[in-house]
């Protein structure tokens, strides 16, 4: 019998919610397997730190000087207490503390939040493969060494009946209360 048509599976991968693994694990990346093919993302990266204007962040140096705690002026401006912190080292590259808690921040956003916004490009080489029960893509974070954190599942069956051939996410990564998004 001549080989049934391929597939192509993109999985479009843009951070983890809620992770709580620990910094020595970063970077992480999530791989993507299905029918015995597989592909993986680079590794992860921290969210960016929000911008401000030079006159909003004077005006965060100025609330944090006068006694303003740092979750104040966060709540202020809309924003979080590491983002307030990225504002200060702005206006005070050579302030060695603030730079170093900066450096923190960008590690904890790194730690709970990994970004990617990568496209993971999969070819199932036959559709015959999919058709198997309990086949599933796989969505497996693993840490810097290699190791396996936590896997989400997507039936196939699921990907295959919806009308666009299109399944959205959050995906829960199981045992983690974590989400690959």
């Amino acid at each position: 019998t001549a080989p049934a048509d391929g597939v192509f599976l993109a999985a479009k991968i843009h951070e983890v919610r809620g992770l709580d693994v620990g910094s020595e694990r970063h970077p992480v990346r999530v791989q993507v397997r299905c029918a015995g093919v597989s592909g993986s993302t680079n590794g992860s990266h921290g969210r960016d730190l929000r911008g401000f204007s030079d006159d909003s962040q004077a005006a965060l140096e100025a609330m944090v000087a006068a006694g303003a705690s740092l979750e104040d002026a966060a709540k202020s401006f809309g924003c979080d207490k590491d983002d307030v912190l990225g504002a200060l080292s702005a206006r005070k590259p050579k302030d060695a503390a603030l730079q170093k808690a900066k450096e923190e921040a960008m590690q904890r956003r790194h730690a709970a939040a990994p970004q990617f916004e990568e496209i993971v490009q999969l070819l199932i080489p036959d559709t015959r493969l999919l058709s198997k029960p309990g086949v599933s893509v796989d969505l497996v974070l693993v840490d810097k060494t290699g190791a396996s954190i936590a896997t989400a599942r997507v039936d196939v069956t699921r990907l295959i009946s919806s009308v666009a051939r299109y399944v959205e996410g959050p995906f829960e990564l199981e045992g983690l209360g974590s989400a690959c998004v």
